[in-house]
């Protein structure tokens, strides 16, 4: 199966359009293994993927900080199908699918470049509190590391802050 999407940046509203063959997983986010390289805080490594399942295209949600399919989003985890004119919007992006065909595809069309960071970190169509506004990065940021990760930050932490008692205390 291949599928044709138009990535379009929310931030100047420019757009590229994408070929590519789904045959597995085609995981789109911030990492070095995405599809089309993403930029944004509040986006996540492997933010959501696409794939062919049973001759359908499937999209799962894999963030935390929400992936919106025609305007509902999902949520973690959360696998529901795509249709050809079907709107796929990130933190920062919208991802229109313009054909789905069972046609072969060599490679993608484009190169995967790093796509331009977006100015929001938001869906627009999402209102944003103003306690979002400030702690929105921060949860953006942290929302980016793994589970372990987060532990050894946790511990590092952890072992400054007995330091510091420690050396306030002679």
């Amino acid at each position: 199966m291949n599928i044709e999407l138009t990535l379009e940046t929310q931030a100047d509203r420019s757009s590229r359009p994408f070929q590519f063959p789904v045959e597995g997983d085609l995981v789109f986010g911030r990492g070095p293994d995405s599809a089309v390289a993403l930029d944004g805080t509040a986006l996540s490594r492997e933010h959501f993927a696409l794939r062919n399942q049973d001759g359908s295209l499937q999209l799962q949600d894999l963030s935390s900080n929400g992936t919106w399919l025609n305007g509902q989003r999902l949520g973690k985890g959360v696998t529901a199908p795509v249709a050809e004119g079907a709107v796929i919007e990130i933190p920062g992006y919208r991802l229109h699918v313009r054909a789905i065909a069972a046609a072969a595809l060599s490679s993608p069309t484009a190169v995967p470049a790093r796509a331009e960071p977006a100015a929001t970190d938001s869906v627009p169509s999402q209102p944003r509190s103003p306690l979002r506004m400030v702690f929105g990065p921060v949860i953006g940021f942290w929302n980016g590391f793994t589970g372990i990760e987060k532990l050894l930050l946790w511990v590092a932490a952890s072992a400054g802050g007995l330091l510091l008692a420690y050396l306030n205390s002679n």
